[in-house]
């Protein structure tokens, strides 16, 4: 006999001894009401700094990515998020669709879950209740929906464990897995984790059963598949001349990998977060993984490959130099099943039944308060300033925040402003690509985060001199002259401009010096310093702005918001 059959006699035990539909319609009413929360928390969360960067690399898929510019890592995500830009028209709308093609992504891998749970040899309800655990990792409610590579990757890994644990000796689906676990790859380079996983486990589970021509076979097959994922990839993007792209692919990242950790000496704190918001979670998959490990050798051959992948998986992703909490997503869709054997094999105790029960209300409960605590976390502050900038920049018009937040326009200096870029930017000096665009084409709009700030050194005297804050963290070409004051005003670029009383769209009067004299503001400002001072008969600041932006200003006292503080810790 295997393990099949004592799974799931186990799993109709724990869930109230035989199934009824009463109880799997409250299991399944559960599952549902945890999706929706999720979708709930996918459109109203606030962004993370990578998401944007993530979303907006988009924008480069098919005319500039190994043209104009070379992607330390792999830009597979790059053609999913292409789907929302498609689908949305402004700004917040194309973020937005990001977010909820991304829950649809998910749905599609707790399918999976579900389905791998039964390939296990989990019955219904204790597939449905891996599901449901799964939901109850706060790890995963607050970051699977996030516009990052890794959703999609997970999901074509467990895309490719699925095939395999249906059919593990099939030509056509060991091939298909190796496809899928090529484009995890090219999705992201953190999917060799999946790639390495999934042929450890093929290969050694045969070579358990003494079958060392299988292991070859599969071996083989499922690198072949591989291989044609990532050939497919390299010609698409480098046409006649892949070589670049596969070098990029194979060795952008090892830097990264090698040397980027040491920016973040602290991050090691995001696995004591997730495993203290989610200790009882953990200990119940821990302890199931145990229990399956110990009765490895009657396992099926499907659940031999599935434990064996999932615990490779979890050991390189609780190892990874740069653990972010959306990193541990990777692993906790195919930890999940353990936890509810761990439930099962409870159940089969003296009153075991009764603390199974407890144990699983101790787990949703919390995980269903916090999910509506996490509400209050919204991204309203973070989408009117898209908005606002997005109307300020006329089309084709640059802009700059080293995190790239405005989707519907190219950042411009494309720089990522990580801990990474900040240190070599400001090591470059007036050299670094930053400063020089800011001299040579400098962007229309500046939005200020607190990376922006890191660059004070270098930028700052630039968008004092040469910056006005019109809206909240919104910084455009101009000048703020208060009453009676004299102030130094850098034109960046030739132009015209005019003056307007702050807050308002009503004309203005400034003066500006020319040649030693102060005369009225002429039609255009070529390119150097001036100095400017307000004439306003009623003594009110004035706002000196480029033309084309007279009348488009909010109405407002603009301040710096904090739109990102925290966003790790919450």
């Amino acid at each position: 006999m295997t393990d099949q059959t004592d799974y799931a006699g186990m799993a109709n035990r724990t869930l109230g001894g035989q199934r009824t539909p009463v109880e799997e319609r409250v299991l399944l009413a559960l599952v549902a009401l945890k999706i929706m929360v999720f979708c709930a928390l996918a459109v109203n969360t606030r962004f993370v700094m990578d998401e944007f960067w993530h979303f907006a690399q988009a924008n480069y898929f098919g005319h500039g990515f190994f043209e104009t510019i070379f992607p330390e890592k792999a830009v597979g995500y790059a053609a999913f998020f292409k789907v929302s830009h498609w689908i949305g028209w402004d700004a917040v709308s194309k973020l937005l669709a990001g977010r909820l093609l991304t829950v649809l992504i998910t749905l599609g891998l707790l399918w999976l879950v579900y389905a791998m749970a039964q390939r296990q040899g989990h019955g219904r309800l204790a597939a449905a209740a891996s599901v449901l655990l799964l939901l109850s990792f706060s790890t995963f409610m607050e970051r699977a929906f996030r516009l990052r590579s890794e959703p999609l990757a997970i999901a074509f890994a467990a895309a490719a464990l699925w095939v395999c644990l249906r059919g593990s000796d099939r030509w056509r689906s060991l091939l298909l897995a190796g496809i899928l676990s090529g484009m995890a790859f090219v999705t992201t380079q953190k999917a060799v984790y999946f790639n390495v996983a999934l042929g450890v486990a093929l290969v050694t589970t045969a070579l358990m059963v003494r079958a060392p021509g299988v292991a070859m076979r599969r071996g083989a097959l499922l690198l072949g598949g591989w291989a044609l994922a990532v050939a497919g990839y390299a010609l698409s993007l480098g046409g006649f001349a892949p070589w670049p792209v596969l070098r990029a692919l194979v060795l952008g990242p090892l830097d990264v990998a090698l040397n980027g950790g040491r920016y973040y000496p602290d991050i090691g704190l995001f696995v004591t977060q997730t495993l203290t918001r989610n200790a009882l979670a953990y200990a119940l998959c821990a302890i199931g993984l145990i229990l399956t490990l110990r009765a490895f050798p009657r396992l099926v051959d499907a659940a031999r490959v599935h434990t064996v992948f999932t615990v490779i998986v979890t050991a390189l992703i609780f190892s990874h130099d740069q653990p972010w909490p959306y990193v541990f997503t990777m692993a906790l869709p195919f930890m999940a099943s353990y936890g509810v054997f761990a439930l099962t094999r409870l159940a089969t105790l003296p009153r075991g039944m009764v603390v199974a029960t407890v144990l699983g209300a101790a787990i949703l409960l919390p995980s269903l308060a916090r999910n509506l605590a996490y509400i209050g976390h919204d991204n309203r502050a973070q989408l009117s300033v898209l908005r606002t900038a997005e109307a300020l920049m006329p089309s084709g018009a640059g802009y700059f925040d080293g995190i790239g937040m405005v989707p519907t326009r190219d950042m411009a200096p494309r720089v990522w402003l990580d801990a990474r870029g900040i240190d070599e930017t400001l090591y470059a000096g007036a050299d670094s690509l930053v400063a020089q665009t800011f001299q040579t084409a400098p962007p229309e709009v500046v939005i200020e985060t607190y990376r922006l700030t890191k660059l004070d050194p270098l930028l700052g005297p630039i968008l004092s001199e040469s910056y006005l804050r019109v809206a909240d963290n919104i910084l455009m070409q101009g000048a703020l002259i208060l009453p009676g004051e004299t102030r130094s005003f850098q034109v960046l670029r030739a132009r015209a401009f005019v003056v307007v009383a702050r807050g308002t769209t009503g004309p203005a009067c400034a003066q500006v010096m020319i040649d030693g004299l102060w005369r009225e503001l002429p039609p255009s400002l070529d390119r150097g310093h001036y100095l400017m001072r307000s004439c306003d008969d009623a003594g009110n600041p004035v706002w000196l702005i480029p033309a084309e932006q007279a009348g488009r200003l909010p109405i407002s006292t603009p301040e710096r918001r904090s739109l990102f503080v925290g966003i790790y810790q919450y």
